[in-house]
């Protein structure tokens, strides 16, 4: 499984997703097609979580603006991680 790095651009955040166990957003949120441009993370974390996560895994948000729909899908990410916590553990 390969790192997924998405570039920070003027609508869309910065999104760094380590196999060591980091996951970084970082910027203001509110892309055209929001749907598609969550996809890969979602994927992504998914992935991870059933092939290989570290140990310990650490998300950094700072995410300094977003819209309702964006927030949504922060919803559906967080509530994903968490029930993938209670699993594992």
């Amino acid at each position: 499984m390969e790192n997924l790095i998405i570039e920070e651009t003027k609508y869309t955040p910065l999104i760094k997703m380590d196999t060591n166990g980091t996951i970084e957003l970082v910027g203001k949120s509110y892309p055209e097609n929001t749907f598609e441009f969550y996809v890969p993370m979602m994927e992504w974390v998914k992935e991870y979580f059933e092939t290989s996560a570290a140990d310990v895994t650490t998300v950094n948000m700072e995410i300094t603006y977003f819209n309702q729909v964006v927030l949504n899908y922060f919803l559906i990410f967080l509530i994903y991680l968490k029930r993938t916590m209670i699993k594992r553990s």
